[in-house]
């Protein structure tokens, strides 16, 4: 078996988009879980509530998940990724805005959208473009991140 080959220099930087993009979802997971959680106990909700609460994450991923490939052939990996990446900001950005279990499950149910769009997006997209001979290294940095 040969030795895999040195990637180019520009191949780094279009590997470098999906990674990024899979960071910036990784972030917001990482701040809004305890942030959604804190939030609602201080309201006075439940334990219970606030796991229903962060059920709707993966309920809306799971609803999404199977209309993905359609989305991303009518409007393209980049935009799909662009516009989930905005829509995971906006939500991030939209927190303060009203104090209510409805509205921070609205919330978690975008980010469950946006974000299962972001990973599908990123994943397809390095999967395709990675060469063979570094695919496992790549895609071992991408589950990192």
């Amino acid at each position: 078996m040969p030795a895999p080959t040195s990637p180019a220099h520009g191949q780094i930087w279009a590997w470098a988009a999906p990674i990024s993009a899979m960071a910036i979802f990784s972030v917001s997971v990482s701040l809004s879980t305890p942030l959604f959680s804190l939030l609602l106990e201080r309201a006075g909700h439940s334990g219970f509530t606030i796991g229903l609460n962060h059920t709707v994450v993966a309920l809306a991923a799971v609803i999404t998940a199977p209309l993905l490939p359609m989305a991303s052939r009518r409007i393209g990996l980049v935009p799909l990724m662009i516009g989930s990446a905005l829509v995971l900001a906006l939500a991030m950005a939209a927190i303060p805005i009203w104090h209510s279990v409805w509205w921070y499950s609205l919330l978690r149910a975008l980010w469950g959208i946006a974000g299962t769009a972001l990973f599908f997006a990123s994943e397809f997209w390095l999967i395709s473009m990675v060469p063979e001979a570094v695919r496992g290294r790549i895609v071992g940095v991408y589950a990192v991140v």
